[in-house]
């Protein structure tokens, strides 16, 4: 056995593959539901709902793996910041896509649906509604520039400043999501802070160790599990306030595609990796966890 495979041998022994595999299975649930129900997230540009840093992410865990393989375990770390950053980007743009929601229906329930004339009218409205919001918020401006490449480094703008950073992405959900500033407040607060002062630390080079590859590779392989594992408790309680619809089973969707009836009640259970991890957080803090059972707006199955 050569030393690459002795190494990928390790990795497997001390768990860190498994946590690297399963996080990217719960990416790719999140990726298939966000695609499996499209929304607008721009009616000025025609724009469905994407996930970017979900997709991209997915990538970042293979990256991370193949870094343990070849021994550069310093910048591992690097790209869970990146990692980091980027599923609390889409955080950003799935709570942003609320706006649309926060005015009234315009009438819907009143329409004649028979009405071919007055159905059309009553979308327009609505849509010619949506873009006047659109047209006067900060942040879905601020999202259109990002997403129109207008927020590279040369080009002077300071929405990137203002919208596009992690500490910004976090001020915007406790903000503008009530569940998720109190959870935050009372349960997540020092884990967010103490998971950014270890990933700092080596962005930054603060100390010669954090530049230093020559380490213990049990340890440093079972930290940087424990490390991906706390990102992804810290995410997945996140999205669970901003949108747990989410965390659905495929086993809805494949019954209406099948033309099958779906089983009454079936469009809230939670898929079988997510319920996984939410053992661990319950493990993790029961109190916790009976936070975000009193707050199940969606009533998603997560009862583990």
């Amino acid at each position: 056995m050569d030393k690459k495979d002795q190494i990928y041998t390790l990795i497997k022994r001390t768990g860190l593959l498994y946590t690297i595999d399963n996080f990217k299975n719960i990416l790719n649930v999140i990726l298939d539901n966000v695609f499996n129900t499209p929304k607008l997230d721009s009616y000025i540009n025609k724009r469905i709902r994407t996930c970017p840093g979900t997709i991209s992410s997915i990538d970042t865990l293979r990256g991370i793996e193949e870094l343990c393989v070849i021994r550069d375990y310093v910048d591992s770390y690097l790209l869970i910041r990146k990692l980091r950053d980027n599923l609390f980007l889409d955080l950003f743009l799935f709570e942003s896509q609320k706006t649309f929601e926060k005015y009234p229906d315009y009438g819907f329930d009143d329409i004649n649906l028979n009405d071919a004339e007055e159905v059309f009218e009553a979308l327009n409205k609505f849509n010619l509604r949506c873009v006047d919001i659109e047209t006067c918020n900060d942040e879905l401006k601020a999202i259109n520039n990002w997403k129109s490449n207008k927020l590279l480094m040369s080009n002077k703008n300071k929405d990137k400043d203002n919208y596009f950073k992690f500490s910004k992405y976090l001020e915007y959900l406790t903000k503008n999501n009530k569940d998720f500033g109190l959870c935050y407040n009372n349960f997540l607060k020092k884990r967010f802070d103490n998971l950014s002062l270890k990933l700092n630390d080596y962005t930054h080079s603060n100390s010669e160790s954090t530049l230093n590859n020559n380490k213990n590779q049990v340890s440093t392989f079972t930290d940087i599990k424990a490390t991906l594992k706390e990102l992804e408790h810290l995410f997945l309680v996140s999205l669970f306030f901003v949108d747990s619809t989410l965390f659905a089973s495929e086993d809805y969707v494949d019954c209406m595609e099948c033309g099958i009836a779906p089983q009454e009640g079936s469009q809230y259970w939670v898929n079988g990796f997510i319920l996984e991890a939410f053992v661990d957080i319950k493990l993790e803090s029961e109190e916790l966890f009976s936070f975000l059972l009193e707050h199940n707006n969606n009533f998603m199955e997560i009862d583990v």
